[in-house]
């Protein structure tokens, strides 16, 4: 049976490599898409959870009576400072375990109704626009038994928020003549649906980059463009290197991602990143290349 000629077998192959492209393009906008509709479905089943764990929304405290002696409130070692690292889920968060101490045993006449709560959280980032953190809403105030510490619960919703960190403070307080006491709070969120898409935009520059060097390696005044796609796919070695290549610079994408608790807060910025990352694993490939075209 005849072959059909060069140029049709690299018109061909450079359809199907079109073709694959374009499935991916497909796949990754839909990958998308299904992350957008789950933070849609969090922001519905979010707040009937809220309610039941955290009905106490800030600044809604009940006035109680003046205290004679002054009592200073202060957080525990363990509740200080607090870290929620959110990744790229946006469904509601429960922080338990957040105590303050008291300097004086609470005398009778304080009640968990009268310990208010007051929570500011805003985005970070000196090039970033300002962005503000939903206000968290609180469980109950719990008195202990010999009344010198007081525990809650701080929820988080965070359906829709931003990618980036945030930064604040919880201010807990209490009837005139007590002291607040302030719990240091920093939130970060990622963005993974802008992640895979500007992981896959920049794997694909990566392969364009790959082809389009081999192919400038092996054009002539003497043959076309079309012609030079069969140094690269007529070799066997090309694809070895190439996947070995692409697995490597996905590997160092992905680190940088899961390194940054707060990825995707800089938008479109982070997908350019990506690309010079990616990019420059051309490097990588022509040294894999380079070893397997050695002669003996």
């Amino acid at each position: 049976m005849r072959r059909p000629p060069r140029g049709a077998l690299a018109a061909r192959r450079s359809r199907i490599a079109c073709g694959a492209l374009a499935m991916l393009a497909f796949a990754s906008t839909g990958a998308l898409g299904c992350a957008r509709a789950s933070a849609q479905s969090a922001v519905a089943t979010s707040k009937p959870a809220a309610e039941k764990e955290c009905p106490i929304k800030t600044n809604t405290a009940t006035p109680g009576e003046k205290l004679t002696t002054p009592i200073e409130l202060s957080p525990t070692q363990q509740s200080a400072q607090r870290l929620v690292n959110l990744g790229t889920s946006r469904a509601f968060r429960v922080i338990k375990h957040l105590t303050v101490t008291t300097s004086k045993p609470l005398p009778a006449s304080v009640e968990s109704d009268q310990i208010g709560f007051e929570a500011t959280l805003s985005r970070t980032g000196n090039t970033l626009e300002t962005d503000e953190f939903p206000d968290p809403t609180f469980s109950p105030a719990y008195i202990s038994d010999d009344r010198r510490s007081i525990s809650f619960a701080m929820c988080l919703n965070p359906a829709g928020v931003s990618a980036g960190q945030y930064v604040g403070s919880i201010t807990v307080s209490g009837p005139e003549g007590m002291g607040s006491a302030s719990i240091g709070l920093t939130v970060n969120a990622k963005d993974g649906g802008l992640f895979w898409v500007s992981g896959f935009v920049a794997l694909a520059a990566t392969l364009a980059l790959l082809v389009l060097k081999d192919m400038a390696a092996a054009k002539t005044n003497s043959n076309k463009w079309g012609d030079t796609l069969n140094a690269a796919f007529g070799n066997p070695l090309w694809y070895g290197a190439t996947a070995i290549t692409l697995v490597a610079a996905f590997g160092t994408l992905y680190n940088v991602y899961a390194n940054d608790p707060s990825w995707g807060a800089s938008g479109f910025s982070g997908l350019e990143s990506l690309v010079g990352t990616a990019t420059a694993a051309v490097g990588g490939h022509t040294i894999l290349t380079a070893l397997g075209s050695r002669k003996s």
